[in-house]
């Protein structure tokens, strides 16, 4: 669907993936019949096949050994592996245990494979030296695995780690948690780490079966890596969604005979295969070898072209020489995507449009779900035909970079659409995507695209397609183009110079300046095989001449693409920003930044004068020191004449003609380095910090976990890494590391005040492994660990330091951890503990201030657990995960989390409410309220007696509470603020009700049950709970009613536990029954409760009375929606919605509107995983009991429905309400 006139394509509804995770998709598809699976293709050519129960046996095994080694859920494992069947039982092993895995490329050229072991240390150092997961063989620095053994985070291969035994227990985990971490290097290489979602990777997979047909029958040949989106994303998580036969080969094995491609795609009657532009031209430079096949192609309709631009020449030829095979002519898909979309969300086959004049070949239409937008520099839509920055959204799309705040606000847009970098246009409905903005060329006032030069240079004869790399360079007059090209045998250079300079002046106006010839290895690849420009640019500017294949620089490279891409942007963005300014880092290793330029001295010795007056910054640093600095007692003969040297060079590189003054001043006997506040990353992290402090002080400890946060950031490594010390910087070193700590000591200290004790517990785990003899960070993992409810854990924290102190040391902790120790021994919980870093003590408060106390906790009291709790492990495990701070999804606003359990009444959600609770209130320091949003006549309370009830827990004095309804609302933000509480509605009947009742901030963790849908609560997260599952259901009755009496008769107790729709309020009502009847078997239960008649009245007691709790959510209905349900109770269950109409004698949209009202009350449910054309629907069994024969409503009579429920007491109260 186009927006009219506008560059705006929309693909329509997102399809249901039916699905709510990757580890349900895996086991749906090892569940399913037939013999479908995966097919690895060996690096000799052999092939090994597993069906997908062999990959979830695998994983399983996987699993068994990642949780041995103490893996915990969300915990994020780094994936270093080449082999397929491997990589692909590690990746399912952390799906199915919850943990995520984090996958980093082994290369596939010569060049890649060099540098993947630095790219590996970057990677696992970056972000946070996880557990590491290495294939046999795989070349790994020795100095990351010695860290990472240090670390306890050394996992070994896949074979080390598999057991014997597999683990099949599933972590339950929800369609919006994380479930892969993939790495993209866009055009520099940079490793940011794009999080993707089940929901992301689901929607897409999805999306793109009902967009192209595709379904269990499908056939796939794949040879792109699989630690990449397109490999794992685009076609192996795909298939395995669909329960489709996969067949991957090695990247490398089929790039040595490029036919080999279509030799499996035949073997194997494939139906999709995918590969980037480049890999079709290598198959028509084979056209040669094509006599001797015999290739049946025609089963081959979904050839996805795509991850680079796509040449339609080549295309063409492609399609051309395969015709003879039966490859169909409209077989070729180009498409777009990216990592960040989880793949590809944009296609079309190749002929729906002429491309035969088309400089750019279209992408296609977006698929359900996803919507592209092209847009100016302002953000506003640009008309049909105009080139701009395309944008897309969708549910396919990442929430962002992996501990990446900074990329991850630039890439989106204040209304929610991703950024992608690449310029693009909509004409005919269709996307055309140009070139990364980033990669346009401009010369003499002409813009054009890299690639657009590219194809027209490999339209010479002599030019072999798919090496040529255009980019421009900066030569001896400024900024020149140059074209990268590889020869074919013959030509020559003078020649082809000027054949190329003559044929891209022509066509597209541009100059060409440099014309350098290149072997085939010379070019830069990532691992698909896309090209690298910059990197191209970087190794011709440094080298001065064509490029070497081996990488010079690794990850310092690497990071200088990713700076320069980073500035790039900005200035895009903000054409008036300041080019000049100074940017100083020491936090990492030393660089200097000026007009968006890389200033740091190359000459080490220069550093490291540049190091000595940076710590000394705007201080006069005497010669002598330097000299003692650089030689120490061994100076040479002109030592004074050298230093002077290297300080020319640092003025040399500090100039900035922007703004040129002088920043390296001589002084007497000495030198200075001028620098402004805001310039040294050092004193803002200092400044951060400091107001982080004083913001704890004043008892604000969001500003200050936020603000000790962001200073934290600023940390890149060790301070000055790589640069060699003398006696000065030795000494001045240490005490910044000490920094850090101290800093690292406050932020946790903030977060612990804000009750963030469950998510910090792994943090904290980590800190005092690393640094063992820090009392302060194990009283900090004591607190969080204590008010967890991990008592255990905090003791071994405590005996852990103990040893290790007394070993080490042959001393005692601290009187203060000891008292801790006490208080964890005792049960109890210290309200001051952790609220500040007691071993480095605040500053004292100003004269005349005074230090704010801490508030009392509030009074509020839990309802009794239910000691017979039983089941609900996923649901609990879902509540937890909720219930933590930093909740994947949630919206950051301010406001207090929010937990509304849902589902009809007699389903558990005031038990699981409860029993959650308790679990979680040792979290809560600042204490628990509690308030039942019902009175005993089952009438919903006023929001002013809710709020009267909750401000005298908090300490209010009843009497002098107001009567005004939003001055209690604003009393009780005011009492919550900043606290840690747990706050536990009961039984809510609207959302009106609920608001006034909402804590100030989420420090707060709000519970909310209810039988109705409630629209309209901020951040709110919907749990819905439905029936016990039927061993579950069968283990409650048998606790309630007495396990000896029931326990050898399974079959019937599954009956009897079915005939009360395995409801938890049902089964204890009759259960208890049970128990107290010693005259009754269960077999004379299970017949006697088949009449519903006999049911009822079993139901109804006193004490407990079931079907008045149910005929309570029905006298809540309006007349019309009890109208509907007892016309809709006449069908024999389940029913779809063309039934409920007949029964409803109403129109189309009638009968979605009374349904849905229905569902929203939970008088009536929807079957699980049923799509919205194949509904189908149930009136709850307790409901059904409940609801009074039609003739006691006034209701016509319809066949069959005339029902005595033996429940007058229900049937009169109904008649009565109506």
């Amino acid at each position: 669907m186009t927006a009219h006139g506008l560059s705006l394509l929309d693909g329509g509804p997102a399809p249901d993936p039916r699905c709510a995770t990757l580890g349900n998709a895996l086991v749906r598809a090892a569940l399913a019949p037939g013999d479908r699976g995966l097919c690895f293709v060996g690096p000799d050519g052999g092939e090994t096949r597993w069906s997908y129960r062999r990959l979830l046996h695998e994983a399983a095994r996987t699993l068994a050994g990642l949780r041995r080694a103490g893996t915990r859920p969300g915990e994020r494992v780094v994936v270093h592996v080449a082999e397929a069947p491997e990589l692909l039982s590690v990746f399912w092993a952390c799906v199915l245990g919850g943990f995520v895995p984090l996958l980093v490329g082994t290369g596939t050229t010569e060049a890649n494979r060099a540098a993947a072991p630095a790219l590996l240390d970057e990677v696992w150092n970056r972000y946070g030296r996880p557990r590491l997961v290495t294939g046999r063989g795989q070349p790994v620095d020795p100095a990351t695995e010695a860290a990472a053994r240090a670390a306890g985070a050394w996992l070994g291969s896949p074979h080390e780690l598999r057991a014997d035994a597999p683990d099949h227990r599933r972590h339950p985990g929800g369609p919006d948690d994380t479930a892969a971490l993939l790495l993209t290097s866009g055009s520099t290489g940079v490793p940011k780490a794009v999080m993707l979602s089940h929901r992301n990777i689901l929607s897409r997979s999805a999306a793109t079966a009902r967009a192209n047909g595709l379904g269990s029958a499908t056939r796939t040949v794949n040879w792109m890596p699989l630690d990449h989106a397109g490999g794992l994303l685009l076609f192996h998580v795909r298939d395995v969604f669909l329960g489709a036969h996969q067949v991957h080969a090695p990247t490398e094995w089929v790039l040595a005979d490029p036919l080999r491609w279509l030799d499996l795609a035949d073997r194997h009657r494939a139906c999709t295969t995918w590969a980037p532009n480049f890999a079709f031209s290598l198959v028509n430079d084979r056209a040669d070898g094509l006599a001797d096949r015999h290739w049946d192609l025609s089963r081959l309709r979904y050839v996805m072209n795509g991850g680079e631009a796509v040449r339609a020449s080549v295309v063409r030829r492609f399609l051309d020489l395969l015709a003879p095979f039966g490859l169909p002519g409209d077989a070729v898909h180009p498409g777009w995507g990216m990592s960040e979309t989880a793949a590809g969300v944009v296609d079309h086959r190749f002929r729906d449009l002429d491309t035969a004049d088309a400089r750019h070949v279209p992408a296609g239409r977006p698929q359900p779900g996803t919507a592209v937008r092209c847009v100016d520099t302002d953000g506003t839509v640009v008309p049909v035909g105009t080139v701009g920055r395309l944008e897309v959204r969708g549910p396919s799309v990442t929430r962002g970079y992996l501990d990446d705040a900074a990329h991850t606000r630039r890439a989106f847009t204040a209304d929610g659409w991703f950024r992608t970098g690449d310029l693009a246009f909509v004409e005919d409905g269709v996307l055309t995507v140009t070139g990364r903005a980033d990669e346009l060329v401009e010369c003499d006032g002409v813009c054009r695209h890299s690639h657009e030069i590219e194809a027209v240079v490999e339209e010479l004869d002599f030019v072999t397609p798919s090496y040529t790399v255009a980019t421009p360079v900066t030569g001896p007059a400024g900024e020149e183009i140059a074209v990268f090209y590889r020869p074919r045998p013959g030509t020559g250079p003078e020649r082809a110079a000027t054949a190329v300079r003559a044929r891209v002046a022509d066509r597209l106006g541009v100059r060409v300046t440099r014309v350098v010839p290149v072997a085939a290895g010379d070019v830069p690849r990532t691992g698909i095989g896309k090209l690298r420009r910059a990197r191209m640019r970087h190794w011709y500017e440094t080298q001065g001449g064509a490029p070497s294949a081996t990488p010079q620089d690794g990850p310092a490279a690497r990071a200088g693409e990713e700076e320069d891409a980073m500035a790039e942007e900005t200035r895009a963005q903000h054409p008036g920003a300041d080019g000049g300014a100074l940017r100083v880092s020491v936090l990492g290793p030393l660089e200097i930044r000026a007009q968006g330029e890389d200033r740091t001295p190359s000459a080490p010795m220069a550093r490291r004068v540049l190091a000595v007056l940076l710590l000394n910054a705007n201080r006069l640093v005497s010669t002598s020191t330097l000299i003692e600095e650089l030689w120490e007692a061994e100076p040479p003969r002109l030592a004074r004449k050298t230093v002077q040297t290297y300080v020319y060079q640092l003025r040399k590189a500090l100039h900035c003609e922007v703004n040129p003054c002088e920043r390296v001043r001589t002084g007497p006997n000495g030198y200075r380095i001028d620098l402004r506040p805001g310039e040294l990353d050092l004193w803002e992290f200092e400044h951060g910090v400091r107001r982080a402090r004083t913001a704890l002080g004043e008892g604000d400890p969001r500003t200050a976990a936020a603000l000790a946060r962001d200073a934290l950031a600023l940390w890149r490594g060790e301070p000055f890494a790589g640069l060699e010390t003398g006696p000065l910087l030795a000494a001045q070193l240490p005490p910044l590391a000490d920094l850090r700590l101290s800093a690292l000591e406050l932020r946790v200290t903030a977060d612990l005040r804000l009750g963030r004790h469950r998510a910090l517990l792994g943090e904290l785990r980590q800190l005092t492994a690393d640094h063992p003899l820090n009392e302060e960070f194990t009283a900090q993992l004591m607190t969080a660990a204590h008010r967890s409810g991990q008592r255990a854990t905090a003791l071994e924290a405590f005996a852990r330091l103990r040893r290790r102190l007394v070993d080490e040391l042959g001393i005692e902790p601290s009187e203060r951890l000891q008292r801790l120790q006490q208080e964890v021994l005792t049960a109890q919980v210290s309200e001051t503990e952790a609220a500040a870093p007691a071993l480095d003590p605040d500053p004292a408060p100003a004269p005349g201030s005074a230090a704010p106390a801490r508030p009392e906790p509030v009074r509020g009291k839990l309802p009794l657990d239910t000691p017979d709790f039983t089941g609900r492990a996923a649901e609990l495990a879902r509540l937890t995960a909720l219930a933590e701070p930093d909740t994947p999804g949630r919206a950051t606003n301010g406001g207090p989390r929010v937990v509304v359990v849902l589902g009809p009444v007699g389903v558990g959600k005031s038990a699981l409410a409860v029993h959650g609770a308790h679990r979680l209130a040792g979290g809560f320091p600042d204490g628990v309220l509690h308030a039942r949003l019902h009175d005993a006549e089952d009438r919903p309370r006023s929001a002013r007696a809710v709020l009267h009830a909750l401000l005298r827990d908090c300490g209010h004095d009843p009497a002098a509470l107001p009567d005004d309804t939003d001055e209690l609302a604003g009393m009780l933000r005011a009492a919550t603020a900043g606290r840690s509480l747990l706050m536990l509605l009961d039984d809510a009947a609207t959302t009106d009700q609920v608001l006034p009742l909402l804590p100030a901030d989420d420090s707060a963790l709000v519970l909310v049950t209810s039988r109705v849908r409630l629209p309209g609560l901020p951040g709110a997260h919907a749990l819905a709970l439905g029936p016990l599952p039927a061993p579950d259901a069968a283990a409650f009755f048998a606790r309630v009613a007495g396990g000896e009496r029931v326990a050898d008769d399974a079959e019937t107790l599954g009956r009897v536990t079915g005939l009360m729709g395995n409801f938890p309020l049902a089964l204890r009502a009759v259960g208890e029954k049970f128990a107290g009847r010693p005259m009754w078997t269960l077999g004379d239960l299970a017949l006697g409760l088949v009449d519903e008649g006999r049911l009822a009245a079993e139901l109804h007691d006193e004490a407990c009375d079931v079907l008045a709790r149910a005929a309570g959510a029905v006298v809540r209905l309006p007349a019309s929606l009890r109208r509907a349900l007892a016309l809709l109770s006449a069908a024999e269950e389940p029913f779809d919605m063309a039934r409920a109409g007949e029964l409803l004698d109403g129109d189309s949209w009638d009968t979605q509107s009374l349904v849905g009202r229905l569902l929203d009350h939970h008088v009536l449910v929807a079957e699980p995983h049923t799509r919205p054309a194949a509904l189908l629907l149930r009136v709850p069994h307790l409901v059904r009991l409940a609801l009074p024969s039609p003739d006691d409503t006034g209701l016509r009579v319809l066949p069959g429905t005339d029902r005595d429920l033996g429940h007058r007491t229900v049937s009169s109260v109904l008649t009565a309400a109506g």
